[in-house]
């Protein structure tokens, strides 16, 4: 009996130890646990308080950002008959984005007729600068048609060169050369200085046949029509002038003195002026 009695207190003692073990155990995570449990709120509230610092770094305003608007295009607005004339002409206003001042000659059957359009800030309007007049003798034709000395004045847009005339400058702001005697303009296609103006006191007569510019009535005042000059094109036709004239020309496009003086004082060489013929 003594044996059994030992043996279970032996039993129960190891089972009090082991209960106490685990209790020891159970106690010591529990006293971790609340460790570590009690310090999150303090990393939290350390983390929470950096990011506030960090906003209260940056500096405050009340200014509303001012936008930058991107530039805006100027509308271009065309009236109805130029719309037209550039329409039929194969042209659009794109093709007048480089210039302000357009001179406008259009008709048919040796009816026709000039006007004056300007531009401003996009704006084409009609000047009071219009007028009857003549072109060549055959009329107008394609430039890709035309040839030296058949009477035809070519179609199309072209810039406006220098002024010229056997009298004083009228008040025009473009270029303006006095014509007296000894100023040719040259109409040889075999001419090293076909259709250009050419001033003998200066240069050798090197052609055959040439325009003695001061024995014409028409030539008192005049504007060089840029056409076959960049580049010159041998026997694609020459001479074309806007000119004084009452009658048709030999390609050229011609109005009343009044008219032309009108013309060369409201040019201006820095709106580019251009001219077309329709």
């Amino acid at each position: 009996m003594n044996k059994k009695k030992l043996i279970i207190g032996i039993v129960v003692s190891v089972l009090v130890v082991s209960l106490g073990c685990v209790l020891l155990v159970t106690g010591v995570i529990a006293f971790v646990g609340s460790k570590v449990t009690g310090n999150l709120p303090i990393a939290i509230e350390s983390t929470e308080s950096t990011a506030q610092q960090m906003v209260n770094a940056v500096p405050q305003t009340t200014e509303v950002p001012q936008m930058t608007a991107p530039p805006t295009e100027i509308a271009v607005s065309l009236p109805s008959e130029l719309s037209g004339i550039l329409l039929k002409s194969g042209y659009d206003f794109e093709d007048l984005e480089s210039t302000n001042q357009l001179i406008v000659v259009t008709g048919e059957n040796d009816d026709y007729h000039l006007q004056c359009y300007e531009c401003n800030d996009g704006l084409w309007q009609s000047t009071d600068i219009k007028s009857k007049v003549f072109v060549g003798k055959n009329g107008t034709i394609s430039p890709d048609e035309k040839t030296e000395g058949d009477y035809y004045s070519p179609k199309g847009l072209y810039d406006l060169g220098f002024a010229f005339g056997t009298k004083d400058n009228p008040g025009t702001k473009m270029e303006y050369r006095d014509v007296y005697e000894g100023i040719y303009w040259v109409d040889d296609p075999d001419s090293d200085f076909y259709n250009q103006w050419v001033d003998t006191k200066n240069q050798k007569i090197q052609w055959a046949s040439a325009e003695k510019m001061w024995s014409y009535d028409e030539y008192i005042y005049g504007a060089v029509i840029n056409y076959n000059t960049d580049p010159i094109v041998k026997n694609n036709g020459s001479a074309i002038f806007l000119h004084v004239g009452y009658k048709y020309t030999a390609g050229c496009v011609a109005s009343d003195e009044e008219t032309i003086v009108s013309i060369l004082k409201w040019l201006n060489p820095a709106d580019n002026p251009k001219i077309l013929i329709y």
